[in-house]
């Protein structure tokens, strides 16, 4: 995930980034590989996620300062970073915290920062079997906000935000024959928007 959102990411000076709800955070370590010079800070609620993430982070030689933070109240001053991120955390949160971490995001971005995030497709995107299978599965496997999420207008709440130049793009990742599970090539979406 981390690899699609690189792919997609504008071509300009990053010197600062965040990454909202790290989680075990490896899937920021395309962004660190790409950015390199860039000073890199990664957020999660859970204090578990944030000390896993560092200690794996350090093993692999990634340069990543981790904080626990609420991502709809964060502890940055206004205009920080040049680019804030998330991968699969909306889909995790209800509407009214999707809201208020976009307005976060927007509020801690420096003018001409760009806000992203990473997720699957939305239902509109995908065949009705695997719509239909997908929403099945994780409205009964603890994914209560997912169907959420896939029913708002993600741009638009981008926009009420106060983002510019929003839009959605394609992206992918190639894992290729790793023996397990996650190989191949996997599609996702890029939700992205610029601070003016």
């Amino acid at each position: 995930m981390g690899r699609a959102l690189v792919s997609v990411l504008p071509d300009h000076g990053i010197k600062r980034w965040l990454e909202m709800g790290c989680g075990p955070g490896y899937k920021m370590y395309p962004v660190c590989d790409a950015i390199p010079d860039a000073e890199a800070e990664a957020i999660d609620l859970s204090p578990h996620f944030v000390r896993y993430a560092h200690t794996r982070a350090k093993a692999h030689g990634k340069n990543v300062h981790f904080a626990q933070m609420n991502a709809e109240a964060l502890a940055y001053e206004d205009a920080r970073f040049d680019l804030v991120f998330g991968i699969l955390l909306l889909h995790e949160v209800p509407e009214t915290a999707i809201r208020a971490i976009v307005a976060e995001g927007f509020r801690v971005l420096d003018s001409g920062g760009v806000f992203a995030h990473v997720d699957l497709p939305g239902y509109k995107h995908l065949d009705p079997l695997t719509a239909y299978v997908m929403d099945w599965d994780t409205e009964h496997n603890g994914e209560p906000f997912w169907r959420g999420f896939h029913e708002i207008d993600i741009e638009q709440v981008y926009r009420d935000a106060g983002f510019i130049d929003v839009e959605t793009r394609p992206a992918h990742s190639n894992l290729g024959s790793s023996g397990d599970y996650y190989q191949g090539k996997f599609d996702y979406h890029v939700v992205m928007g610029r601070k003016p």
